[in-house]
C-alpha cells in the first residue's frame, strides 16, 4: 500500500506541475492600431476595473440621455472642464445610500439599519 501512495503521489505531483506550466507559454502580443488624433497618454494601459478612476471620469463627462433638461449645473460644469482642460486636473464625487429593513429580527435588535458611502474621485495629467 505504501509503495501505491508513492507512484499516486509521484503521478499527482507530475500532473500539477503539466497543468501548472500550461499558462507560462508566451504569445506574440499583436502591434496596436495607431488611431490619428488619439494622444500617447490615452494610449497607455490602465490599472483597474470599469470603476477605475479614469473610467469614472470620462463616463461623467460623457452626454447622457435625461428626463428633463436644465442649466442648475451648467456653469459647475463649464468651471470644472476649464481646470481639466487648463491644469490637466479632473473629479468627481459619487454617494451611495443604503436602507435595510428585517421583517423579523431577535429581541432587543434594531429592524432597520441605514447607511452611505461618499466617494470624491480625482485625477491628473492631460485628460
Amino acid at each position: 500500500m505504501s509503495e501505491n501512495r508513492k507512484i499516486a503521489g509521484f503521478l499527482t505531483s507530475v500532473v500539477l506541475i503539466l497543468l501548472a506550466s500550461q499558462p507560462l507559454h508566451a504569445q506574440l502580443m499583436e502591434e496596436p492600431v495607431q488611431e490619428p488624433g488619439i494622444s500617447d497618454q490615452e494610449r497607455r494601459p490602465r490599472f483597474g476595473g470599469p470603476d477605475a478612476v479614469q473610467n469614472l471620469l470620462e463616463s461623467d463627462r460623457a452626454d447622457k440621455d435625461v428626463l428633463f433638461e436644465t442649466s442648475t449645473f451648467d456653469s459647475f460644469s463649464d468651471w470644472q472642464a476649464g481646470i481639466s482642460e487648463n491644469k490637466g486636473f479632473s473629479f468627481g464625487t459619487g454617494y451611495t445610500g443604503n436602507y435595510f429593513g428585517g421583517s423579523s429580527s431577535l429581541p432587543g435588535t434594531d429592524d432597520y439599519s441605514s447607511g452611505g458611502m461618499l466617494r470624491i474621485s480625482h485625477g491628473c495629467g492631460g485628460m
